[in-house]
């Protein structure tokens, strides 16, 4: 820091700063996962096109592929014509509920992963299930952080659920 004063024409202050990488600064990390956990093909069902938007984001930029369905019906086609690693639901969706749809996925591909997410208080599935059997379950809204180490732990078969 330098000054500098002359009577009659003022005083002049002048601060020297180290330069700073702006796009260092504002870059968030993404939670690092396992290369045995990225990769794959996880298929989104999601009827609210902004919560599609943002999972398939999250997702894509942690390594999968996505593919995308607002209903049930679309989804179980999709199931059948892919190689799917996941299935990550909504519980409420319009056509046949998240629980439903699970259950029709159960017949055709018994061996597929799926991960239930709702906005809802109370998650509108435990009621349905058999007492003792967990459910793979996420809180809407969720960070990217959340999502991926929920993704993660179910492919890896380190299961949990995760709430706020």
């Amino acid at each position: 820091m330098s000054v500098h004063s002359e009577e009659g024409k003022g005083t002049t202050f002048r601060a020297h700063f180290p330069a700073l990488d702006v796009t260092a600064a504002t870059e968030r990390p993404t939670p690092a996962i396992p290369t045995t956990a990225r990769g794959g093909t996880i298929l989104v069902v999601e009827d609210e096109p902004a919560m599609m938007a943002l999972t398939a984001r999250i997702l894509r930029r942690n390594g999968f592929t996505v593919l995308e369905a607002s209903n049930g019906i679309d989804a179980l086609g999709l199931v059948t014509g892919h190689d799917l690693q996941l299935v990550l639901t909504d519980s409420v969706l319009p056509q046949m509920s998240g629980q439903h749809l699970a259950e029709e996925i159960g017949e055709i591909r018994p061996e597929l992963p799926i991960l239930f997410m709702s906005g809802h208080s109370q998650p509108v599935l435990q009621s349905d299930q058999p007492a003792g059997k967990d459910v793979p379950f996420i809180q809407k809204p969720f960070t990217e952080r959340a999502l991926v180490e929920q993704v993660r732990a179910i492919l890896t078969g380190e299961e949990r659920n995760f709430r706020p």
